[in-house]
């Protein structure tokens, strides 16, 4: 079965925004840790209005022992994701 990349792009849509309150309150519990891990991954972001791919970033963050056990196992993280930054001009 072949899906259009608008109906795909749909579905993740609608599923961020089902998940939506699930995140805000992952992100609520693990920033209520004492200790707070975080990540910084580059990703490569293609933009089809763009001519080359970017650099994007994502964030991922995992509370201390007591947060992460207490949510979910292994680790319990949340990420944000970052747009690329704009060039400046001069």
């Amino acid at each position: 079965m072949e899906l259009t990349d608008q109906t795909l792009c749909g579905w993740m849509v609608r599923c961020a925004q089902l998940l939506a309150p699930l995140y805000q309150r992952l992100k609520r519990f693990v920033l209520a840790s004492k200790v707070v891990g975080t990540d910084d991954t580059p990703v490569t972001v293609l933009d089809r209005k763009l001519p080359q791919a970017r650099k994007g970033r994502i964030w991922s963050y995992v509370g201390d022992r007591d947060y992460v056990a207490a949510w979910a196992a292994p680790t319990g993280p949340f990420s944000a994701a970052t747009a690329p930054a704009k060039p400046r001009r001069s």
